[in-house]
């Protein structure tokens, strides 16, 4: 059976355990192994030896993880109050924000009669939301087909087993995939962000939250899975998204406001969408989290877009247009090869948008149940960088948020490929980061 997941988060496909650049290839260096990779091995082995380190905390805002992962559960972020490691933000499944409600909206008629040169100003941002909410709708009705082929394979197996997912599937069915939630995850104010058990499908198990927290911060040198790019870090998981239902505005600031409240001095958001319903209230948050010396990693997104022509938010820019979040780094996927297909062809990119690129094709990394999978997509190359943003962090921790930005987006490795297609015009080096963070003050 085929599950279809949530079409915001940045995810591309699941590839063949085996491929040519090896487990971790995102950590081997191009000079020495061939692969364009961040260089992370060559830095741990010639630059990190025998240096202190800080432990840092970094955010994930994301679905959930495993948090009994072999590979994770020893780097879990603790709340020293509860000994929760993280909060869900998942409520009822009722709201303006979501997609139905957004479709049937009573202006529909009116933004149905304008075309994008006719809106008037004061209605544009309106409009705008309206047109790709119709888009959606589209996408949405595709998911309700396919879950309910899915039911349709589920009845005729006469499986006893199956009755629950069945149940669970028709519910959904029935309030449109905008009612109360069934995950069992995410009732309103859950302390934990994954119980501890792996639920079976349509019930999402966290693997993309999983599959993030590994790439930055899974145990070093433990013999199995995979080396996380940073070796001090502790996760916390922020549960903003679940399977059947939006990224909500409001989830995403209180989501910012607990990260920072706690301690994070990085936050990965390894997700987007291409509307939003409250702006005002995610700019807040992250103008909250600049106060607090934060810095924000964004995957760009999986469409072959141009952002300097299109919109994933959340955005660094600020809803008045003109002020934007100076810590702040959105990430394209690049390649292992150092030729043409560096710039993966599904990354979005953006000469003035997107800073910098990171590896983003068949990595390999943690899932639920002691499992591992490979990973396409910006998901991938976001966390990377965040590990790099949390390595710099550890070994200089006198460093500003605004100062690790800088140092990451001059240490890239330049390419003519991706001179176009981002800020910084390369891929981001760890080794090249830490021995430009030496020399700051």
């Amino acid at each position: 059976m085929k599950v279809i997941l949530v079409f915001a988060v940045m995810l591309v496909s699941i590839a063949k355990q085996s491929f040519a650049q090896g487990i971790n290839w995102q950590a081997k260096d191009l000079e020495k192994d061939g692969v364009f990779g961040v260089s992370a091995n060559k830095a741990y082995s010639d630059l990190l030896k025998n240096k202190k380190a800080k432990t840092v905390i970094v955010g994930i805002l994301d679905a959930g993880l495993d948090t009994l992962h072999e590979d994770l559960k020893a780097v879990l972020w603790s709340d020293p109050k509860t000994g929760h490691h993280g909060w869900n933000y998942i409520g009822n499944e009722t709201g303006r924000e979501d997609l139905v409600n957004l479709t049937i909206q009573k202006d529909s008629a009116f933004y149905d009669s304008l075309s994008l040169g006719t809106v008037p100003q004061e209605y544009r941002k309106g409009y705008q939301a309206y047109r790709q909410s119709k888009k959606l709708k589209l996408e949405l009705n595709e998911k309700i087909n396919n879950l309910k082929d899915q039911v349709s394979v589920l009845e005729k197996e006469n499986n006893p087993e199956n009755a629950k997912l069945i149940s669970l599937v028709n519910y959904h069915l029935a309030h449109g995939l905008n009612a109360a939630n069934n995950e069992a995850d995410t009732a309103s104010g859950n302390a934990d962000v994954y119980p501890d058990k792996i639920l079976p499908w349509p019930s999402t198990d966290p693997g993309h939250g999983t599959h993030v927290a590994g790439i930055i911060g899974a145990v070093r040198g433990n013999g199995i899975g995979l080396n996380g790019i940073a070796d001090h870090v502790q996760i916390m998981m922020v549960k903003t998204n679940g399977n059947l239902r939006e990224i909500r505005d409001k989830a995403i600031a209180n989501g910012i406001r607990y990260a920072v409240d706690h301690g994070a001095k990085v936050i990965n958001m390894s997700f987007g969408k291409p509307y939003t319903w409250d702006k005002t209230a995610v700019d807040d948050a992250i103008k909250y989290a600049m106060s607090k010396d934060v810095l924000f990693i964004h995957a760009a997104g999986n469409t072959s877009s141009n952002l300097d022509n299109s919109v994933v938010y959340p955005t660094a820019t600020y809803d008045d247009g003109k002020d934007k979040a100076d810590a702040f780094i959105v990430v394209g996927a690049s390649g292992p090869k150092d030729d043409q297909t560096l710039a993966v062809d599904f990354s979005n990119y953006g000469q003035k948008t997107v800073d910098v690129f990171a590896p983003g094709v068949d990595i390999y990394s943690t899932y639920p149940g002691n499992e591992y999978k490979t990973f396409s997509g910006t998901s991938m190359a976001a966390p990377i960088v965040a590990g790099i943003a949390a390595l710099i962090r550890e070994y200089y921790p006198k460093l500003t948020a605004v100062q690790v930005k800088d140092i990451i987006m001059k240490s890239v490795v330049k390419r003519d490929v991706l001179k176009d297609k981002c800020v910084s015009g390369g891929v981001v080096n760890a080794y090249n980061a830490l021995k430009l963070a030496a020399t700051y003050k």
